[in-house]
């Protein structure tokens, strides 16, 4: 069966993003505060369930989810989710530790949160896995500001 890909949105144009981080309370107060009022950034948050179904787990801790997003103008953003990513854990005494997470596991939700420009209407989400087969439930929001 043959499928015409020719009415898919494309993109046209890549925009830059900054890293992606752990999403929690804390690193969405840390975002925020950088967002201006008016200004041209959004908050974008992710949110990627991963299937319960035997064998839906990334076992290479090299690879990642690759995300695009895709807006009516062919503006796009390009982020790369790794499956080991390093995050800041406080703990009762006040210290912060690094903790190593690993994320697209079975019956997981991962949450992510990135800055970048803002963009017109969303049209396409573009979803694909470095390496392997995941299996995925994906929960897009895209925050205008924070303030």
């Amino acid at each position: 069966m043959f499928t015409d890909f020719r009415s898919y949105a494309r993109p046209s144009h890549l925009l830059p993003a900054s890293e992606v981080k752990e999403y929690t309370n804390t690193s969405v107060e840390n975002i925020s505060s950088s967002l201006k009022e008016g200004g041209s950034k959004s908050l974008f948050r992710v949110k990627l369930c991963t299937s319960s179904l035997y064998g839906s787990s990334i076992s290479d801790l090299n690879a990642g989810i690759l995300l695009c997003l895709i807006d009516e103008n062919g503006n796009s953003i390009l982020q790369r989710i790794p499956v080991s990513l390093m995050i800041d854990h406080s703990t009762e005494s006040g210290d912060v530790t690094n903790i190593d997470m690993l994320h697209f596991q079975r019956g997981s939700a991962d949450e992510f949160i990135f800055e970048g420009p803002k963009i017109a209407r969303l049209e396409a989400l573009w979803v694909s896995v470095e390496s392997g087969i995941l299996l995925l439930m994906i929960c897009f929001a895209m925050i205008e500001s924070f303030c």
